[in-house]
């Protein structure tokens, strides 16, 4: 779902890829490789303090990968829970202001930062 979003947003279609010389398949690639996307999804939980510090590690591990790409536009799409990506946004988005994060509601991609 939220690969079909992001190639609306992007006008262009993304799809699972490996980019040259990356071990790694990425969730969202342009078939030029100058879009690269991974998507995360996190179910809503009351134990939210609980959960949160791996959560925000998780999201810490997938900017460090897209960063160390060379395509033009990198980007997080999340799911769920977008409550996650703004926490580390404001604790952490300055570090990784090449990495666009956004949240899908109502079938449309908001950009978060």
């Amino acid at each position: 779902f939220a690969r079909e979003v992001m190639s609306r947003h992007f006008g262009v279609k993304l799809t699972p890829r490996k980019l040259p010389n990356w071990p790694k398949l990425f969730d969202m690639a342009s078939i030029d490789g100058t879009i690269v996307g991974e998507a995360v999804f996190f179910a809503p939980s009351e134990k939210r303090t609980i959960f949160l510090s791996g959560r925000l590690a998780h999201i810490t591990e997938k900017v460090w990968l897209l960063e160390k790409t060379v395509a033009k536009t990198k980007f997080l799409v999340f799911g769920g829970d977008a409550e996650v990506p703004r926490e580390w946004l404001k604790k952490y988005g300055k570090f990784a202001s090449e990495i666009k994060f956004f949240a899908i509601a109502d079938n449309v991609a908001i950009q978060l930062n």
